[in-house]
């Protein structure tokens, strides 16, 4: 048991970086950058500042270049500093894990507590109609609420918010 769990823990990096790999080309891609978004309220801004602004967030680099040093970065928790809520990013993400954290343990336990029983009840009448039955109310249960918290949550929170718009530039910002 613990080979398998060692193994699909070893699985879980290449997978990790694969996805992180495709969700910062895929923002890095999306129209504009952040000083795009940071000068579209100033009208007074020169091109010479786009420029230096450019250069400090490190977005006149290379996108592979980038990548290496967001993903450095990340891997020793220095998730950047937020311009929204002028603190940095760890420190807002340890403000919000205990909530998290609760939704997640949550959504287990009851989890656990309808497929348990579930499961036995399928077991005990199998191939019944009370069984199809049960089988097709948990599977539409999963479809349903899976993308509610995973999806939405974790790949648009984390993704925009952390890898483009505070990590990847405003990071550059601390070291300024």
């Amino acid at each position: 048991m613990q080979r398998y769990i060692f193994r699909r823990l070893v699985q879980m990096i290449p997978i990790a970086l694969g996805i992180s790999v495709l969700m910062f080309t895929l923002l890095t891609l999306a129209p504009g950058d952040p000083v795009d978004l940071l000068i579209s309220s100033d009208p007074r801004v020169k091109p010479e500042d786009v420029i230096r602004l450019k250069h400090l967030y490190g977005l006149d680099q290379p996108i592979h270049i980038r990548y290496l040093k967001w993903l450095g970065r990340t891997v020793r928790g220095d998730l950047g500093f937020s311009r929204t809520y002028k603190e940095p990013v760890t420190e807002l993400m340890q403000d919000r894990i205990g909530n998290s954290l609760w939704l997640t343990v949550t959504a287990f336990v009851l989890a656990i507590a309808v497929a348990v029983p579930v499961g036995i009840f399928s077991a005990l009448h199998q191939y019944s109609a009370l069984d199809y039955t049960a089988t097709t109310f948990t599977l539409v249960q999963q479809v349903g609420a899976a993308p509610v918290f995973p999806v939405a949550d974790t790949a648009a929170g984390a993704a925009t918010t952390y890898t483009y718009g505070v990590t990847a530039w405003n990071s550059a910002s601390t070291r300024a």
